[in-house]
């Protein structure tokens, strides 16, 4: 998907898109970009003489990679650059990434190119002086020459995250079914949301508190979630339910002095834990529920 163009003041030299980011490398990490480009048209070409490329994140500078004397036409070209990155980048863009579906990034270009124009009849005459056939010099900036774009979540996690060596990602798919989407289910869902936001936000207090209102929320809360289930399950199945629900109860508690009695102060790997389970949970319950009611 195309991501922006590459320009000189009115006039685009360049289509610019994005596809890949991986990493490289354990000792010395290294950012692997993947641009394609591709001039506008077939009587453009384009040579990138000395380009700065630079890889940003949340405005932190995350690498840069340079790009010399590359030459585009209208055809698809990639160019892998490589991006030294330190392993406290990556792990800060990933402690702050939550449960956003989307990672977003910017690229940003500085340098200069050499262009080429060969028009017909029918072609217009560029503002400023490029003359027909005639290689002319242009300056590129980054702040016009600045674009966004971005990663699923589940790309960073498997092809950078993972790549560090330290961790194996493994992606967890969870699904209510629309069978259950009452109005309790769907008030459950919207604590849900904001519990996910909150992560995203770093707020982990507040994980643990709409966690435990998604908890509450559901239907037969807090004593008859389960009743459709048989025994010796139902009983086994709430007293882990009961478990979590006692977990989030005494992490929430949180006060300028610390835990209040009886609870903990929470970080965000309590926070990510206690967001993963409870969406295990959920899930488990409303199937579950639903196969009971169907028998």
């Amino acid at each position: 998907m195309k991501i922006g163009q590459l320009r000189d003041g009115t006039r685009s030299w360049l289509d610019v898109e994005v596809t890949n980011l991986s990493i490289l490398g354990r000792l010395a990490p290294r950012l692997q970009l993947v641009l394609t480009m591709r001039t506008p048209g077939e009587r453009i070409k384009t040579l990138l003489k000395v380009m700065q490329v630079d890889l940003l994140w949340n405005n932190e500078l995350l690498g840069t990679g340079m790009l010399l004397e590359e030459a585009f036409s209208q055809f698809d070209s990639p160019r892998g650059l490589e991006l030294p990155v330190s392993r406290r980048l990556i792990q800060e863009v990933t402690d702050r990434t939550g449960q956003q579906s989307q990672i977003g990034f910017q690229v940003r270009f500085n340098g200069s190119a050499e262009v080429t124009w060969q028009p017909n009849e029918e072609d217009p005459g560029f503002v400023g002086g490029v003359l027909p056939d005639v290689p002319t010099t242009i300056q590129v900036n980054g702040g016009q020459n600045t674009m966004n774009f971005s990663v699923p979540r589940s790309d960073w996690f498997s092809k950078v995250v993972a790549g560090l060596g330290e961790v194996d990602y493994i992606p967890l798919e969870l699904f209510v079914p629309r069978g259950v989407g009452d109005h309790a289910w769907r008030k459950t869902l919207g604590h849900l949301g904001s519990a996910e936001k909150a992560y995203a936000l770093g707020d982990d207090p507040s994980v643990f508190n709409h966690l435990r209102g998604a908890w509450d929320a559901l239907p037969g809360a807090k004593l008859s979630i389960f009743d459709a289930l048989a025994e010796p399950k139902r009983g086994e199945v709430d007293t882990l339910a009961k478990s979590l629900a006692g977990y989030l109860h005494a992490g929430r508690h949180i006060s300028e002095q610390g835990a209040d009695p009886g609870g903990f102060p929470v970080d965000h790997i309590d926070a990510g834990f206690a967001l993963n389970m409870m969406k295990v949970l959920l899930s488990y319950t409303a199937r579950t529920l639903e196969a009971a009611r169907a028998r």
